[in-house]
């Protein structure tokens, strides 16, 4: 970390969080049947949006939005909804995503407050999706607090939006087996999905660079030194990795860095792979950041997040789904204009 970087006035930005569309909650207004009651949604976080390679034909021009609900204090039964999006605006029906059973007639629920560090398996929950196209199917990642699952999701649209969403059955792979650090606490949040090779993978870890790929556990990790050119703090993931015109991959990940008096801002960057998932450009500064006066409705204290995990092509533009400081989603805008004056090779 660049030792100079102490306050947020040091911090260069190629852009701001203030030319984005917001997802406002009131359009998300939604209640869900809960194990012991219905529950409106409170917070609408880190959203992500995909669309199909044949979405025109296939389901009529929408975008798929996933995004996380946070029901009650604490976090705890966050749950991940799917709807269809048209423009910036979620239109038609949501679903729900259960990943696990409410308990039987007759077993005592237990609620438990989830503690950082503690495995939340027997908890209802599903955080931080991200979306992938892969073998023309809808595929969602996704965290249960603790560790990651995977689930294919069997869509169907309309000219009133998304008329079915069938969850298959999720599957939570092993971790792989690496030495992440002493800061790594084993959560497991952070999964950037690709489609690859006829594969599904997932770019499971930054520094060090690791993808691991879903159907049988292989990891393949690469030595870099290309992240040592970003200066504003530790690199944890992003957006999924889509292909661009020229056959390099694009993902927008995110990073936390420790400020003077204790505060800790997110911000992002943009990282190239080239076709064979070698590192190729990264931002030479943040191309997103958070504004950092607080929002009435944030119970953050002292941090300022922005979590990028969406990514599509449309009109020309990027157009990046991105948590903030969460409790709602917003869309940014980057033009290959932005991207290449942002972006320095390796």
């Amino acid at each position: 970390m660049n030792k100079n970087i102490t306050h947020w006035e040091n911090i260069v930005c190629d852009r701001t969080e203030k030319d984005c569309t917001p997802i406002h909650n009131c359009l998300l207004k939604r209640f869900t049947d809960m194990p012991h009651r219905q529950v409106e949604h409170t917070h609408y976080l880190n959203g992500s949006i995909c669309k199909h390679p044949h979405a025109k034909t296939l389901h009529n021009g929408y975008s798929l939005y996933a995004y996380r609900t946070q029901q009650e204090p604490h976090f705890l039964h966050t749950l991940v909804h799917v709807c269809a999006m048209k423009g910036h605006i979620p239109v038609g029906q949501h679903f729900t995503f259960k990943p696990r059973p409410p308990p039987t007639l007759g077993e005592k629920l237990q609620w438990k407050m989830v503690k950082k560090n503690q495995p939340t398996a027997n908890l209802w929950r599903a955080e931080d999706p991200r979306l992938v196209v892969h073998d023309n199917k809808f595929y969602m990642v996704f965290t249960d607090g603790w560790k990651i699952g995977y689930v294919m999701l069997d869509v169907a649209m309309d000219s009133s939006g998304l008329t079915k969403c069938d969850f298959m059955t999720p599957s939570y792979p092993p971790s792989p087996r690496l030495t992440m650090g002493k800061f790594h606490d084993g959560r497991e949040k952070n999964w950037s999905p690709i489609s690859y090779e006829g594969d599904l993978w997932v770019l499971y870890s930054f520094q060090p660079l690791v993808f691991y790929r879903l159907r049988d556990g292989k990891t393949c990790t690469m030595d870099t030194s290309i992240f040592d050119s970003w200066k504003y703090g530790t690199i944890k993931g992003g957006t999924p990795l889509v292909r661009m015109n020229n056959g390099d991959y694009l993902t927008i990940f995110h990073s936390t860095i420790r400020l003077a008096g204790g505060y800790t801002v997110y911000t992002g960057g943009a990282l190239v792979l080239d076709s064979h998932l070698a590192p190729k450009r990264i931002s030479r500064y943040p191309i997103i950041a958070p504004c950092i006066e607080k929002d009435e409705y944030s119970y953050l204290q002292d941090t300022w997040v922005i979590f990028p995990a969406g990514i599509i092509r449309e009109d020309n533009v990027w157009k990046v789904s991105c948590g903030i400081n969460d409790h709602s989603t917003s869309l940014l805008y980057i033009t290959d204009e932005m991207l290449e004056h942002n972006l320095s090779f390796w």
